[in-house]
């Protein structure tokens, strides 16, 4: 009995392609494997070369432009060509874009994949034989593809040929930059892409409606513990980390918070370890005065002309920064710091990253979430200074299970979703009612009042609503937002 082509794609994938008929296509290799919907395994360390593998990832380079190959050794590495009378110049020529990505999966997401806890690769160069496809990438998307693996190797032997070699018959050309390989290359894997699409979220529980109000309860209880029993700055915290960007000029929706520890005290609660079991994309930026000046520190990309050197801030749609400043000190920041700084802030406060390249530099749009924090008031300004504070009794820590948070990841990553963002609505006579309160809030108040200080209140009513798993907002969820952020105002005041 003859194997089913499940098994022959899964098992020798280019066997498989060898098996179709005279001309193949990519776009019909490409259709007929994502036809099989089979699963192959995720790439490690272990992955012979020439299988079939998924790779879940983030683009960090699209510079890199395109290979010219012959049409007959699409998906493979090493390249031998017959110079057996001058068939070499009759060769048909195709080209493949080559992109480099970064294994986008940490922490709790790679066990509930069943993915090694370890990465064996951090890095991988993806080769594409659909133009369009490649042409639509843009650093930072997310890909989930499927692809033929082939494991780091010496770069000379990647593209040779017997009697001429590839890189000689391109050069005759004049067609030499069509060999892309870039120093420290050879020491990432490749994965000749059959097809991708966009990386889904996990399939987490979604929430029933009824459910809300008590994961909602669950949550805050979980930050809590993580703040050292400060339900008030937890409450912030939620609303922060579900918050997405839902309007670009100017961007807002966004919230991003300083939870503000007390001065007189060394003790930092762990938040930030809280969150990254809660959040399928979090990592903590630690920010020293000596990590900032480190000239090997980078917060935004840096281009050579030949690679873009990835920034730490050059992260997808929905991240969230943990910003750890509880160890900056006096001092002086150098060229290197203050650029950092610069890039850092403009992020918070604008949701944009600079590239730089070495004769101009780009702006793109991000949606960010991070999270500040400091002893005192930090650096960076943010949406909101939060102060935090402790419990002066002992807490006790709530251990979960897995399927216990899987419930509260399931309720955060349905409530991050900026297609729920964008389904709230405002209503014409609760807009009147926002409208009268500010105008009586800034008459109230000697410091002055300007619109970001409403701004941040109709965030807070939002997301208060997103939350609770309303769609419309009214008004005693408006009362309930100020009085949210009359309390915050109250503890900075009492500060000072």
């Amino acid at each position: 009995m003859s194997p089913s082509p499940s098994s022959v794609a899964l098992c020798a994938p280019l066997e498989y392609i060898r098996s179709f008929p005279d001309p193949q296509t990519h776009l019909s290799i490409s259709s007929s494997f994502r036809d099989l919907q089979i699963s192959p395994p995720y790439a490690d360390n272990t992955t012979p070369p020439a299988s079939l593998v998924r790779l879940r990832c983030m683009v960090i380079d699209t510079t890199r432009g395109e290979e010219i190959v012959p049409t007959g050794f699409r998906y493979v590495d090493k390249i031998e060509l017959e110079d057996d009378g001058g068939n070499v110049e009759q060769a048909e020529w195709e080209e493949r874009s080559v992109i480099i990505v970064e294994d986008v999966d940490s922490g709790w997401i790679r066990e509930n994949l069943g993915m090694k806890t370890e990465r064996s690769y951090s890095r991988y160069i993806l080769k594409l034989y659909d133009p369009t496809l490649a042409n639509s990438l843009r650093s930072t998307s997310l890909l989930q593809c499927v692809g033929i693996f082939y494991p780091p190797s010496d770069p000379s032997s990647m593209v040779r040929g017997n009697s001429v070699s590839v890189e000689d018959h391109l050069a005759s050309l004049d067609m030499e930059d069509y060999l892309v390989t870039q120093n420290g290359d050879e020491k990432l894997p490749t994965v000749h892409v059959l097809y991708m699409e966009p990386l889904d979220d996990l399939s987490l529980p979604i929430p029933a409606t009824e459910e809300f109000e008590t994961l909602r309860e669950e949550t805050l209880r979980y930050l809590t513990d993580g703040l050292s029993g400060d339900q008030h700055a937890a409450e912030w915290l939620l609303l922060s980390v579900i918050s997405r960007i839902h309007t670009r000029s100017p961007p807002l929706g966004r919230l991003s918070i300083a939870l503000s520890l007390p001065t007189a005290t060394t003790h930092v609660p762990p938040i930030f370890e809280s969150l990254a079991q809660l959040l399928p994309r979090f990592f903590t930026l630690h920010t020293s005065l000596g990590y900032l000046n480190n000239p090997s520190i980078k917060l935004s990309p840096i281009s050579d002309g030949d690679s873009l050197t990835k920034g730490l801030l050059q992260v997808p749609d929905g991240q969230i920064v943990g910003v750890d400043m509880t160890h900056l000190s006096e001092g002086a920041l150098n060229e290197g710091g203050l650029k950092n700084l610069h890039a850092l802030q403009t992020a918070v406060r604008e949701q944009k990253l600079d590239y730089t390249f070495p004769f101009s530099s780009f702006s793109f749009p991000t949606d960010i979430g991070f999270i500040v924090l400091s002893h005192g008031t930090p650096i960076v300004v943010t949406d909101a200074v939060v102060s935090v504070l402790p419990s002066d009794s002992p807490m006790q820590h709530e251990v979960r299970s897995g399927e216990s948070l899987d419930r509260l990841r399931g309720y955060i990553q349905h409530l991050s979703s900026s297609a729920n963002d964008k389904e709230v609505e405002l209503s014409p006579t609760l807009s009147e009612t926002i409208a009268s309160d500010f105008s009586a809030w800034r008459k109230e108040n000697v410091v002055q009042v300007v619109e970001g200080d409403l701004g941040r209140r109709i965030t807070l009513m939002r997301l208060l609503t997103l939350s609770l798993g309303e769609k419309h907002l009214t008004e005693e969820l408006w009362r309930r937002a100020v009085k949210m952020d009359k309390e915050r105002l109250s503890r900075i005041g009492a500060k000072q």
